[in-house]
């Protein structure tokens, strides 16, 4: 898992240096169904934040 992190790190520092905004968050959990059921709650709403 470490390893997948790294890599997401990499990737939202090379955004910024690129100066393409981006929203990333890091926080406990893993790919498991009980962080995804929390987590798509906030990006569905952000979606619709979005889209209205």
């Amino acid at each position: 898992m470490a390893r997948w992190h790294c890599h997401n790190q990499r990737f939202v520092a090379a955004c910024a240096s690129a100066g393409i905004p981006l929203d990333s968050g890091f926080g406990p959990g893993a790919h498991e169904w009980g962080y995804w059921d929390t987590e798509i709650r906030t990006v569905l709403d952000r979606l619709l934040d979005e889209i209205r």
